[in-house]
């Protein structure tokens, strides 16, 4: 069985209804995992667009906060 020390997920919002990422939810519990879920918006991250993503980290160990989002310099 794999347990890798660190797992992410980057998709569209919607994906934390589906089947999958309930399935992926399960394994990572029943691991031992610690783990968080959000929906953040890619610009506040230096992506060039502005676009919500479902975004779902999980860790051995500690799971350390996700940086501060930074304010828009603009395209």
């Amino acid at each position: 069985m794999l347990a890798p020390r660190a797992v992410t997920v980057e998709n569209v919002t919607a994906y934390r209804h589906s089947r999958s990422y309930q399935i992926i939810l399960k394994a990572i519990t029943d691991g031992g995992y610690m783990y968080d879920a959000e929906i953040l918006n890619s610009a506040d991250y230096f992506v060039p667009q502005t676009r919500r993503r479902f975004i779902f980290r999980a860790v051995q160990g500690l799971l350390r906060p996700m940086p501060a989002p930074s304010r828009w310099m603009g395209w």
